[in-house]
């Protein structure tokens, strides 16, 4: 999928700074002695650029293919954190000049994943659930109570049969400059989609 004009930019820069880092995190490891402390905070450097670039992916990959759905969830601004959905995105209609959401909700959540971003996990009782399975969906609805009520109420309304929860994963093959041109888009089933 091409990226638009705007995101190419964004992408190429954050490819620049996760190249850098990882240049600055092997230096540091390779040293006489080696600074772990150093390359623990370059490697930081290199997952954040990483989360980044998934992220944007799935921003690009919802303005190209969901152009009808605006993100409600993380605020602009703030991103995502642990015990949430990385992204939540609700339909609207133009209704004279001005955005409405409609009335029957539908969503789509997105967990975005950048370079070898894994699947995270979460304790639910004595249980680890993963990522995109039916128990860690529910947990982190319920989280999102307490995080974001208008996402919770939204999430709530459109229940399981009008959401999609999609995880947009980009592979990034490292190099000089390391490539970042594919975006892979799978679709998580939870109970009440078929």
């Amino acid at each position: 999928m091409e990226l638009s004009p705007e995101g190419e930019v964004e992408r190429d820069s954050l490819i620049r700074e996760r190249d850098e880092a990882r240049a600055k995190r092997d230096e540091l490891r390779s040293g006489k002695p080696p600074d772990e402390t150093g390359a623990a905070k370059q490697g930081a450097k290199v997952n954040e650029a990483s989360r980044k670039i998934g992220d944007l992916h799935a921003n690009e990959y919802m303005a190209k293919h969901h152009p009808d759905f605006d993100k409600i969830y993380p605020p602009p601004g703030a991103g995502s954190r642990s015990g949430d959905f990385d992204q939540v995105w609700r339909k609207f209609k133009i209704v004279d000049g001005k955005k409405e959401y409609l009335d029957e909700v539908e969503v789509i959540i997105i967990e975005a994943k950048g370079g070898a971003g894994k699947l995270g996990v979460k304790n639910v009782g004595k249980q680890v659930v993963e990522q995109g399975t039916e128990p860690y969906y529910n947990a982190i609805v319920g989280n999102m109570k307490r995080i974001d009520q208008d996402t919770y109420e939204a999430l709530r309304l459109a229940g399981r049969d009008k959401t999609q929860y999609l995880l947009v994963h980009s592979p990034i093959e490292s190099g000089a400059p390391s490539v970042a041109d594919t975006i892979l888009v799978d679709e998580f089933k939870i109970g009440g989609k078929k």
